[in-house]
């Protein structure tokens, strides 16, 4: 008598994944500013606002104008030539926007 072979079984099927959808809607959410909550908007905006304000106040005491007994002449001075400081508002605004940015991200 001979041995019998044995037949190889067929492997069990595999699970059908489901089509994911990436991101989801709630991500989506997190991520774009268009989607926030309206209230979320207006602080991201007012933050940038406040970064923007506080960059130029320190761009005034960083440069030459600001040494000196009447600093609000001055500053009115200095505000006449933004080529002086254009680059602090901006990068303030920037800087604080992203940093609210990354909060938000962090808590969705």
């Amino acid at each position: 008598m001979q041995p019998r072979r044995e037949t190889p079984k067929a492997s069990p099927p595999l699970p059908v994944q489901k089509e994911r959808t990436w991101p989801s809607d709630a991500a989506l959410a997190a991520i774009s500013p268009l989607r926030w909550k309206h209230e979320h908007q207006v602080a991201w905006i007012v933050a940038s606002a406040l970064g923007a304000a506080v960059a130029l106040l320190y761009g005034f005491s960083r440069s030459r104008y600001s040494a000196g007994e009447s600093g609000g002449a001055l500053f009115a001075l200095w505000l006449e030539r933004p080529e002086l400081y254009w680059h602090w508002p901006m990068m303030g605004a920037v800087i604080a926007g992203l940093v609210f940015y990354l909060i938000r991200l962090l808590r969705a």
